[in-house]
């Protein structure tokens, strides 16, 4: 078996250094009158860093099998995986694939037994064929272990069996911390800025970080911060070391009758490997460094085009749906993978709202926008409507703040510049979503949003 090789790209028109097999992040198109797409992305990842602040996570993909459940708020996403053998409750941040990293978690326990932590090295969320780490904390009270698992096509061992810590914070509603430096074939496992283990053969150089989590299980994690950059330390540092744990546990850090030396997992070809088999390491071969050559631009899993910059423009040829993805090219390497994807929508009426102006002070004022009607339709029509409405921070929908009715005519183009919505004084404080609506005749046609935000006194 060859083992994947990590491969460090230098980007000289950016003149900046990121792994090859990283592609292009945060993707972005916008739709003109005519079918014109402007596709817009920013350099491959060079950092994470997530707080859930804004009760969002943008480009996480999450799983939650066994009517587990996500929540996202108040600062923290809250993981729960519903019971059954097997479920893991997980979420990978997609855009990038790291190879050099540093990576910390911030977790705390809403319960406290089965198996959670850090996701590394992975090929997405922890799946029926997931292939990546995991560095998780488990154990009940008074017993707290953590452990490092490998998982190959769904299919789990450990590297570093369950091992008691004094580092671990334990119980309910505990915080820990967990990081992991990864360089090559070589892994730091912290907790709480202590120094507990390491491992000298990783067998995945490269992959998706996030969070992951057994069955029955409800953590909440505050942050996640990542860089794809690694210092190890010098190998003589001190490990806070303790013994594996007397009792079998499984990866779950459930109790089990077989031994962690007889744990076994399939290959891709569907044999069955022991853990001797599976401990045998690949060879680690070195490359050249090579050089950045060209974005390239992908309509429906079709090459369109290349570019040089973070900008591609392409015309559609017909109306409706089309998905975009654009992958970076280095001489002598070749092609990274390709980047999450992003729709464009090319319709017979394009409506867009820009926003201007979105921080409203204490005292009130007002919310500055810009609005574009374009119609293609070759007729004309009546009884057309805008309307704007306003979200609280309470998820409750107010309005029609503002109805205007009128007639659509062939070809029309509007432009509307410095358009306001009036936001009083005694306006709640909090974070607020401004929607335009466009209907005909009653019926929503096309409609927009964006958040604003009323600050304090």
């Amino acid at each position: 078996m060859v083992r994947k090789t990590v491969i460090i790209c230098l980007v000289v028109l950016t003149q900046l250094a990121w792994s090859q097999s990283n592609p292009p992040i945060n993707l972005r198109t916008h739709v003109q009158p005519g079918g014109i797409v402007t596709l817009n992305w920013d350099e491959p990842f060079d950092g994470l860093y997530e707080d859930f602040e804004d009760s969002i996570a943008q480009d996480f993909e999450w799983l939650t099998p066994g009517g587990g459940s996500l929540v996202i708020e108040n600062g923290y996403a809250e993981l729960e995986a519903g019971i059954g053998l097997g479920n893991w409750a997980s979420g990978a941040y997609m855009p990038a694939d790291c190879a050099d990293l540093t990576c910390e978690i911030e977790l705390e326990n809403v319960l406290w037994g089965a198996s959670k932590g850090l996701l590394f090295r992975g090929d997405g969320p922890r799946d029926d064929d997931f292939n990546g780490y995991g560095f998780l904390l488990g154990g009940y009270p008074g017993i707290p272990k953590f452990l490092v698992g490998v998982w190959i096509d769904g299919s789990p061992w450990h590297l570093i069996y369950w091992t008691d810590s004094d580092a671990i914070n334990d119980g309910q509603g505990a915080t820990n911390v967990l990081k992991v430096v990864a360089q090559e074939s070589t892994a730091e496992f912290y907790i709480n800025d202590v120094l507990v283990d390491t491992e000298e053969d990783l067998y995945f150089t490269n992959g998706k970080v996030g969070f992951m989590q057994a069955e029955a299980e409800i953590v909440r994690y505050n942050w996640i911060t990542c860089a794809d950059t690694a210092a190890l330390l010098e190998r003589n540092a001190e490990i806070e070391r303790s013994e594996p744990v007397n009792e079998w546990l499984d990866i779950s850090g459930q109790p089990t009758n077989q031994s962690p030396e007889s744990w076994s997992f399939q290959n891709r070809k569907g044999e069955i490997l022991s853990s001797a088999q599976a401990d045998k390491r690949w060879d680690n071969n070195s490359h050249d460094l090579d050089e950045f050559v060209e974005y390239r631009v992908y309509r429906d899993e079709i090459l369109i085009g290349t570019s040089t910059t973070g900008e591609y423009i392409d015309q559609l040829d017909n109306y409706g749906e089309s998905e975009y993805r654009v992958s970076a090219y280095f001489d002598p390497e070749g092609e990274s993978h390709l980047s999450v994807p992003a729709t464009a929508h090319w319709n017979t009426l394009t409506f867009t709202l820009t926003p201007q102006f979105t921080m409203i002070p204490g005292d009130g004022g007002e919310v500055l926008y810009d609005a574009q009607l374009f119609s293609e339709l070759d007729l004309l029509v009546p009884n057309v409507s805008y309307q704007t409405f306003i979200t609280d921070p309470d998820g409750v929908a107010h309005g029609p703040a503002i109805y205007r009715h009128f007639t659509l005519r062939p070809f029309a183009n509007h432009c509307f510049t410095g358009l306001s919505q009036p936001i009083p004084d005694d306006a709640q404080v909090g974070h607020y979503v401004f929607t335009g609506k466009l209907f005909h005749r009653g019926n929503v046609v096309l409609e927009q949003s964006f958040p604003f935000t009323k600050m304090g006194p």
